[in-house]
Formats: C-alpha cells, structure tokens, sequence
C-alpha cells in the first residue's frame, strides 16, 4: 500500500453499480451539490468520481476518484488511491471526502 491509499470496508454483501449510485447520488448532493459518474470498470470493480466545485482563482475543477471492489468472501471495500483522479494533488481534501462518505455508508477504516 502507498503512503497515498486509504480503504473502508463497507457494510455491503455483493456490489452493484446501481447500489453504489444509489447510495452516493444523495451524499453527493448533500456535500455541496458535487458531480457525480459511478461506472462499473469490470465485474467486482466500480469507479465514483466526484467533481468538486471549480477553483475560484484557476477555474480549474478536480476530480476525487473512489474505487469499489467486490472482495468476495472478505466482503466489499471503498478505496481511495493516490494515482487515480487528482487524489494524489489533493490527497488531504480527497481523504476528507472520502472518510466523510465512508462515515455515511456504516464502513470501517481498514489498516493494511
């Protein structure tokens, strides 16, 4: 694991696309009425990217991409990782975001 990745493992049995927008279209809206793509990358393997608000001064817009993943068995986890989306540019406000949303989902911080 990199300095820059961060994993919850979400109180979920299975993973479905539809379950994960589901669950992230009204936290996206209440977190400040954020972008939201949810797409299923592969089976087990879903990607939400979060588009937060423009920066005033670049009108520059950065992307928090969170990966879901089917572990089978082990059950199913919500990473963060640094090399995906602007995570590893903004690593402290992508941590933030995603911890929040694992807070609203039930999910435990993993330490690996």
């Amino acid at each position: 694991m990199s300095a820059f990745e961060s994993t919850w493992r979400l109180p979920w049995v299975g993973l479905r696309a539809s379950r994960v927008t589901e669950a992230l279209t009204p936290l996206a809206e209440k977190l400040g009425g954020l972008e939201l793509e949810v797409e299923e990358e592969e089976p087990g393997s879903i990607t939400a990217v979060f588009f937060l608000p423009p920066d005033p001064e670049t009108g520059e817009q950065a992307e928090v991409e969170l990966s879901f993943y089917n572990l089978g068995e082990e059950g199913t986890v919500m990473c963060l990782e640094g090399e995906f989306g602007d995570n590893g540019q903004i690593w402290d406000t992508a941590w933030e975001l995603a911890d929040t949303i694992a807070e609203e989902l039930g999910a435990t911080a993993l330490d690996l």
